[in-house]
């Protein structure tokens, strides 16, 4: 049961980000931790690699298995690439509704830290907060992972993987945007059979964001000398609401041009891989149907996932 050891390893991984959390939190309250460092870009560049490389690097020393098997390399070509950055950027006026809509609920408590950081050079903040999540999550999830679910339906592996994306944010506020994200990603690594094209949406989707943030926090500070424009001015609640009715109204329809763009995406890799197996037959493997799963193994991994689940809400609501 590949995928069992998938679930067994995000069970580790949050362990692992739960522990960390524990000792950065005991090193501030000791006070050998200060929190302006905490509030820093190359915290968030170490903490990711402490967070998603280290304990991956351990699962696969216990198991001995080499992390090259499970990231898919296959050339993307600049068809794939362009069409991958046009999804990003159609795809995050949708994202950002979403992420609005959540925040009614719960306190988006990412955006608050990253513009508590705008004073950085925006290269520093695309480094810390685009490229290295770009490639520590992704190598973990669409690559390891999603190696794993290889034996079950792709909207099994999707939604498994998304799942456990959304999970390990550990913030409710981003769950179900990443929990989406994930299942794009997902299919963008199963049709072109690269784990590139996940990076580089993940990379595309968290630097135009925090580009956008970047540039509206530091908006004032070119436009003060203004004589028409007060840095102090808040927006009311009309303006707001009109804000929000615009980037919906945009959002609908750079979605329908990320559908028709999606569905050109979809029958290019189509063709692609009828022309790379084609030139690359794939050896003769025994047509018999893989065994159904039994009961027994449906009840430990649904027992698996509730204790993901379970562990998840405990250490953000308990």
């Amino acid at each position: 049961m590949m995928h069992r050891r998938a679930i067994l390893f995000m069970l580790f991984l949050m362990m692992f980000s739960i522990l960390l959390t524990l000792i950065f939190g005991l090193m501030l309250e000791m006070g050998t931790l200060d929190r302006e460092v905490i509030m820093s870009p190359w915290f968030i560049i170490i903490s990711q690699m402490l967070a998603f490389l280290l304990p991956l690097t351990i699962w696969l020393g216990i198991h001995k298995e080499k992390l090259n098997v499970f990231l898919p390399h296959m050339r993307l070509g600049s068809i794939n690439i362009t069409c991958i950055i046009g999804l990003s950027l159609l795809l995050q006026p949708a994202m950002m509704v979403v992420s609005g809509l959540t925040t009614i609920f719960f306190p988006n408590e990412v955006s608050e830290m990253v513009m508590g950081m705008v004073g950085y050079p925006l290269l520093l903040l695309i480094i810390a907060i685009a490229v290295t999540p770009a490639i520590c999550e992704e190598v973990v999830f669409r690559g390891y992972m999603q190696k794993k679910y290889e034996n079950k339906s792709f909207w099994s592996m999707a939604i498994s993987t998304g799942f456990f994306f959304g999970v390990i944010h550990f913030n409710p506020q981003q769950f179900f945007y990443a929990f989406v994200m994930g299942i794009i990603f997902a299919y963008m690594v199963h049709v072109t059979m690269s784990i590139r094209a996940a990076v580089i949406a993940h990379f595309v989707m968290n630097a135009s964001q925090i580009t956008f943030l970047w540039v509206m926090v530091r908006l004032p500070e070119l436009l003060e000398e203004h004589p028409d424009f007060d840095m102090h001015a808040q927006p009311s609640d009309a303006e707001i609401v009109m804000a929000f009715v615009l980037l919906g109204v945009i959002a609908i329809f750079s979605t329908i041009a990320a559908g028709i763009l999606f569905n050109f995406f979809a029958k290019h890799n189509k063709k692609r891989l009828e022309d790379y197996r084609a030139k690359h037959p794939m050896p003769e493997t025994s047509s018999e149907p893989q065994p159904e799963s039994c009961l027994k193994d449906r009840v430990i991994d649904g027992a698996l996932i509730a204790a993901v689940a379970s562990l998840y809400l405990i250490f953000v609501f308990g």
